[in-house]
């Protein structure tokens, strides 16, 4: 569900085109975040341009993410979000604690 690359020391994480962020996927995509998220002090650019749906049980798994950064001291960016995703960020106000591009 996840794609991993490291360009010049950032990791850049994305999802595969037609992505849902739902229940059926939280645990599998929390799984692959604590995968990621190794040593401490990284920098990770995380690109939602395919994420098409995102439920409660997403935003939690998003959340858990931003846990663990801040936990081992990375530095998380989303990027790319689509217009339904960005609405429901602004609705619970999680562009106030997740840096977004």
């Amino acid at each position: 569900m996840l794609q991993v690359n490291n360009v010049g020391g950032v990791t850049k994480v994305s999802f595969e085109p037609g992505s849902k962020l739902n229940l059926a996927q939280a645990s599998e995509v929390k799984a692959e975040f604590v995968n990621i998220v190794k040593g401490t002090g990284g920098r990770m650019e995380l690109d939602m341009k395919n994420l098409e749906y995102v439920d409660s049980s997403g935003v939690g798994a998003l959340l858990s993410l931003l846990r663990l950064c801040r936990e081992f001291k990375w530095d998380l960016t989303l990027m790319g979000l689509q217009p339904s995703v960005r609405e429901l960020f602004n609705l619970l106000q999680l562009h106030t604690i997740f840096k977004i591009k």
